[in-house]
């Protein structure tokens, strides 16, 4: 790919007051952007009336705008609004979260993996800095780490913290967050749910890496857990909303996750027992939403 030839690249980064940890990311980003042989505008877009990144977007010469309604979701529809009223042609959307820093090569990755497929959605794995004393009970940083894949699989799922989306997915009308998933979690399972259903393609980049800071709060079990509930409460959403056998889903993931908590039962260090409580906290959840 070439700038001439193909357009431009916009990297969105959505943020909400962390000045210091966005003037990282934008700085080891746009190292590699700059590098590159493909016209690419950095993006900025503030979740914080009060405009705290604007300092930090203008200092890299950024593209900045403000979404005042708070949520994930609706900034992120800030940036694709964006990218899709740029003049001039967008070749394709990058979303990077706030709080990441990209491995050496991430962006050459997503361009080559963009050149191979240029219609396809794009997911780099995002994995945590265990830079810190990891708890017994986190042994090896299970909490916060993502499944993996082979370069180049198709993957039934993307998150949107490190995500390259096409040309041709920005065209669809299905492109879009919905607004009942604007604030908390979901979003980006709700939003990939719609387009893997009409039709779009998911491949994992293994190239394309990032890695996320694990801040104190997210280093408690308590935090851990509370994900635990919001992500399954999410899903099961999602779930009953867009597939036909939706709620029936959702009685085999409680089935699975109570044959998982009966089997790490028969194990009694820190991890299983941590374990144990994140699929309680699921099943509470996701049998709350059978009802």
């Amino acid at each position: 790919m070439t700038a001439g030839e193909q357009g431009t690249v916009v990297v969105a980064t959505c943020t909400y007051a962390r000045p210091e940890q966005l003037r990282r990311t934008l700085a080891a980003v746009g190292e590699q952007t700059a590098a590159a042989d493909v016209r690419t505008l950095l993006l900025v877009v503030d979740n914080d009336p009060s405009c705290s990144a604007r300092p930090v977007a203008e200092s890299v010469g950024a593209a900045y705008v403000v979404e005042p309604r708070r949520g994930v979701g609706n900034a992120r529809n800030r940036a694709l609004g964006f990218a899709r009223e740029l003049g001039g042609p967008v070749v394709a959307l990058v979303f990077f979260d706030d709080d990441q820093a990209p491995a050496p090569g991430w962006y050459q990755a997503f361009l080559r993996a963009h050149a191979r497929w240029p219609e396809a959605i794009l997911s780099g794995p995002v994995q945590p800095d265990l830079g810190f004393d990891v708890p017994d009970w986190a042994a090896g940083g299970w909490p916060w780490r993502r499944p993996d894949h082979p370069d180049g699989a198709r993957v039934p799922m993307s998150g949107d913290g490190n995500v390259l989306l096409p040309a041709a997915v920005l065209a669809r009308p299905e492109c879009r967050y919905a607004a009942t998933f604007a604030q908390g979690m979901g979003q980006d399972t709700e939003l990939f749910t719609r387009l893997r259903r009409a039709g779009a393609d998911i491949r994992h980049v293994a190239g394309a890496a990032a890695q996320e800071d694990v801040t104190p709060d997210r280093r408690e079990l308590g935090w851990v857990l509370d994900r635990a509930r919001r992500a399954a409460d999410a899903w099961a959403s999602v779930t009953r909303e867009e597939h036909p056998w939706g709620r029936a889903r959702v009685a085999l993931a409680v089935g699975a996750r109570a044959w998982g908590s009966v089997r790490r039962a028969r194990r009694g260090d820190a991890e299983a027992r941590a374990r144990q409580q994140v699929v309680r906290a699921e099943l509470r959840t996701l049998v709350g939403r059978l009802r």
